[in-house]
């Protein structure tokens, strides 16, 4: 198995290496309030090329999207200026690089596929060198947000995959819920949000410093394990096409809209700008 795939493969096992799926990154203004959410009726296709180009995130200054490419066996992280719409490669290595998550002082963390296909959170800088093993004792690693005062909540693969914290200055995980999945962000107020599974069904959760087991929030629509915040204090989710959203306190999702209706693909991941100004998200080809 080529290393470059590891991270697909212990996520969906059952992937053959020829299904690693095409993937497009998708760009559409978004009119952010505390009453409602709404979106512009075209998007604009960022990457545009055969292949999977996905996990986008925006840099702290709104100016570029951070994502994972992969070129052949190997995936980098690129940048796509939003100010000239061109993409360059920012990590040119022999390991992998995914899931590029902007870092408050500067630069930004990843999964790294290391050459013994050990999967841990490292840190680059801006410019895509010096890299830092940041969490040594915690593996396998397979996705990772920054909350609250530089503590990391990680994604940690196992049988059930479980969600770790890890504390400002710490380098072990605290084993903070069983039976996650990949959505992992920072709500407005710093806390983390995760998407706990249970009862046959995904939920929004959130972990709670001190209490045993997380706080519950509403369940996702379909089966989706995606979500963003938006600064205005909403959650996005895409069920499908359909772009829902949810303030605590609704008693249900909402429809935004229907994002790009030629699109063949589902969409997944989701990323709101700093500003609140800008939405990307992941469709498949």
């Amino acid at each position: 198995m080529p290393r470059s795939l590891t991270f697909l493969l212990l996520i969906c096992p059952y992937l053959a290496i020829a299904q690693v799926p095409g993937t497009e990154i998708w760009l559409v203004d978004l009119h952010d309030t505390q009453q409602a959410v709404s979106v512009a009726d075209q998007a604009i296709n960022i990457t545009r090329r055969p292949g999977y180009d996905n996990q986008p995130a925006f840099s702290n200054d709104g100016s570029q999207v951070l994502y994972t490419r992969m070129e052949g066996e190997a995936t980098d992280i690129w940048a796509v200026d939003l100010a000239i719409r061109k993409a360059a490669a920012v990590t040119q290595t022999p390991e992998s690089e995914y899931s590029p998550t902007p870092m408050a002082a500067g630069g930004f963390s990843v999964i790294r596929v290391e050459a013994d296909g050990t999967q841990r959170i490292w840190a680059f800088d801006d410019q895509g060198t010096s890299p830092k093993l940041l969490l040594p004792d915690v593996a396998p690693a397979g996705y990772h947000a920054w909350f609250g005062d530089g503590a990391i909540g990680v994604f940690v693969l196992g049988e059930p995959h479980w969600l770790g914290v890890v504390e400002a200055g710490q380098t072990s995980a605290a084993r903070a819920a069983e039976d996650i999945g990949r959505g992992l962000r920072a709500d407005p107020n710093g806390q983390l949000n995760f998407i706990q599974k249970k009862a046959g069904r995904n939920w929004l959760a959130q972990w709670v410093p001190g209490q045993i087991e997380p706080q519950i929030l509403i369940p996702m629509p379909g089966q989706s394990e995606d979500f963003a915040w938006t600064p205005a204090g909403h959650v996005l989710v895409a069920d499908g096409h359909t772009l829902m959203r949810w303030r605590p306190g609704d008693l249900d999702w909402s429809k935004v809209a229907d994002l790009n209706t030629e699109l063949h693909g589902t969409v997944t991941r989701l990323a709101v700008s700093p500003d609140g100004r800008r939405l990307a998200y992941v469709a498949a080809e």
